[in-house]
């Protein structure tokens, strides 16, 4: 879908009620990751959300945070007529050219990032096991005594930007055990600041986390010279259940140098579930310091064994969640962070 860069009045149906049918795009990379194809699938027809703290439009169902479309009323909240919207100001659509990322496991030549995963001794893939009928990525997680075991890898963007939207597909198995709380994937600067490490004036990270009783949250290094771990802020409601697909997407702007700015906002099958303004992930400028690493990160914990996942009778179990349809867009910067 080609849209001017003017602003222009779209209807919420035709902005939202649009599917995302069985497409594929196929992007060539410069870097370790040479080919890759992005397979979006998704059919709703949900309400119309604003995500102001991010700057962007995000599709949202009953219940979202932010919805300012009420279906059953049939008009937009304080008005009588169709929002005005940035062409820019809404979720990236199939064919877009700021793909900076994506993975879906379909390829018949195993990428550098895939063969990375694969190193983990954690990871297979699943043939037929995805949303779409696809290949999905299954992860096992054996309980220990830090939580589980850690499941990570990095893939450098295609650029460098001051905002980003990734987003993905999860499943939790039908036996998943919530625990407390473990990782999820996010973005990151040329040196992301994780595990507890100490803050660097460039170095941040932008995670999401499954957290107890099927929440998600953001889990974000910023600046803050207090802290030694992230900064989790959950989410008020369940927004995951077990053995159902889940579209996540995190929406990260980093901060300009001078200003408390950035943010992070996490939609889960279009409705906002968490949105943090007011980050200062950065007190550096450079180019360091800008989005430009997609984090696959996922385990449980946390640091301990009260993190871990347990049966019934408070033994360590093991279990999986599958994953499919990765993908990192450059979006546009609603904060002072200039390139």
């Amino acid at each position: 879908m080609v849209r001017s860069a003017e602003s222009q009045t779209i209807s919420p149906a035709r902005q939202c009620h649009g599917n995302f049918a069985a497409v594929q795009t196929e992007s060539q990379r410069t870097g370790p990751i040479h080919a890759f194809r992005t397979r979006f699938f998704r059919s709703r027809a949900p309400l119309l959300s604003v995500v102001a703290a991010a700057g962007l439009v995000a599709c949202a169902g009953n219940g979202g945070t932010s919805s300012s479309f009420d279906l059953a009323a049939g008009q937009q909240s304080g008005a009588s007529q169709s929002p005005t919207l940035s062409a820019h100001s809404r979720v990236p659509q199939p064919g877009d050219t700021n793909l900076l990322f994506g993975a879906d496991f379909d390829g018949a030549e195993r990428t550098t990032f895939e063969r990375n995963l694969l190193r983990t001794g954690y990871v297979a893939f699943a043939p037929n096991a995805g949303p779409d009928g696809s290949t999905a990525l299954r992860v096992t997680y054996p309980g220990r005594d830090n939580g589980s075991e850690r499941v990570t890898a990095r893939a450098p963007l295609r650029k460098k930007v001051c905002a980003a939207m990734l987003q993905f597909d999860v499943r939790f198995d039908q036996d998943w055990i919530w625990a407390k709380s473990g990782k999820l994937h996010g973005v990151g600067p040329a040196k992301p600041v994780t595990g507890g490490r100490t803050r660097i004036a460039e170095g941040w990270s932008s995670r999401t986390t499954f957290y107890d009783e099927g929440k998600i949250a953001t889990y974000l290094y910023d600046q803050n010279p207090n802290k030694k771990w992230g900064a989790t802020t959950p989410s008020p409601n369940r927004v995951f259940t077990r053995g159902q697909w889940h579209r996540v997407r995190l929406f990260t702007t980093l901060n300009g140098v001078n200003a408390a700015d950035g943010s992070a906002v996490i939609t889960v099958d279009d409705v906002e579930a968490v949105n943090v303004t007011g980050v200062v992930f950065r007190t550096a400028d450079g180019e360091r310091s800008l989005i430009q690493q997609f984090l696959f990160s996922t385990f449980f914990g946390g640091n301990n064994v009260s993190f871990a996942p347990k049966d019934a009778d408070g033994n360590l179990a093991t279990v999986t969640a599958d994953f499919d349809n990765f993908a990192v867009y450059e979006m546009p910067s609603q904060s002072t962070c200039q390139i």
